[in-house]
């Protein structure tokens, strides 16, 4: 009947009869309302008071490096919970601390180990790949890489060993 109505609706328009136009208009919006509501009723009676199982095949006991064991999905897979530092962001810190006998400025670690494993700059060129890094994040809408997916990683360092140039390249 949706059609039958729009017809009328034009028909009332044309015809300038705005009190006809006004009560269809609002019979029919209350009508779609209706069914719209309806329809969210159906599909949350259906699924609200499902019982969602604890300890399904999806979640994966495991402990980490710091000795907490938990269980959640994906716990199988390598992976960081908010506010950790990826497992290879950690052993890139600790091999730099290890080279530079435990020099405790943490700024200048997580800035090399966000460098591209292969890629060479310079000690001068340090501050504007930081400032070419921190645009990239900015671009990406995250404070880190590890905010982003495997997927979305990938194709963010893709894009910084591409479009980085330092002044010797």
């Amino acid at each position: 009947m949706p059609n039958e109505n729009l017809e009328k609706l034009v028909q009332y328009a044309r015809d300038k009869k705005p009190t006809d136009f006004k009560a269809l208009l609002s019979t029919e919006i209350g009508s779609r309302i209706a069914t719209k509501i309806s329809d969210i009723k159906t599909n949350l009676s259906k699924t609200m008071f499902t019982k969602v199982e604890e300890g399904t095949e999806d979640e994966v006991e495991h402990t980490h490096d710091d000795g907490t064991t938990h269980t959640h999905a994906g716990g199988d897979k390598e992976h960081v919970h908010e506010g950790e530092l990826p497992p290879a962001l950690k052993k890139a810190i600790a091999a730099k601390k290890a080279k530079d006998g435990g020099d405790d400025d943490d700024e200048d670690e997580k800035e090399e180990s966000f460098i591209p494993k292969g890629m060479k700059i310079k000690e001068g060129d340090k501050a504007a790949y930081q400032k070419f890094f921190n645009g990239k994040l900015a671009k990406w809408k995250v404070k880190s890489p590890s905010e982003l997916d495997d997927a979305d990683k990938k194709k963010f360092f893709g894009e910084i060993e591409k479009e980085w140039k330092s002044e010797d390249e």
